[in-house]
C-alpha cells in the first residue's frame, strides 16, 4: 500500500502539487487511476509509459483523465478508452488479454 501512495505523490510532483496542496479530487483519481493502471499492466509485461507517449505525444494520461472527469465523464470511460486506443500500438497487450484486432 505505501508503494501505492508513494507513486501517486511522484505523479503528484509532476504535477507541481503535493496531497496537502491538491484542490481538486479529480487530480487525485486520476493519478490513483494512472499508478493502478501502470501496476496492473506491467505484470502482463506491458509498458504503460511507452503506449502514453505514443497515445498522447503533447500530453499525458494523468492530464487527459483530469480533463475528462472535469467534464463529467468516468473513471471507468477513461480506462476503457485508454485499453481500446492501446490495442492500436501494443500487440502485447491484446496477446496479454487474449483480443485481436483482426477481423
Amino acid at each position: 500500500m505505501m508503494q501505492i501512495i508513494e507513486k501517486v505523490e511522484k505523479e503528484l510532483e509532476k504535477l507541481g502539487l503535493t496531497v496537502d496542496t491538491v484542490a481538486n479530487d479529480h487530480i487525485i483519481e486520476a493519478c490513483v487511476t494512472k499508478v493502478s493502471l501502470e501496476d496492473n499492466l506491467s505484470k502482463v509485461g506491458i509498458d504503460f509509459d511507452q503506449i502514453e507517449k505514443k497515445l498522447y505525444p503533447y500530453s499525458t494520461f494523468v492530464i487527459q483523465m483530469i480533463q475528462h472527469l472535469d467534464e463529467g465523464g468516468s473513471t471507468e470511460d477513461m480506462i476503457r478508452a485508454f485499453l481500446i486506443e492501446a490495442l492500436n500500438y501494443s500487440l502485447e497487450l491484446g496477446d496479454a488479454f487474449g483480443i485481436s484486432l483482426e477481423e
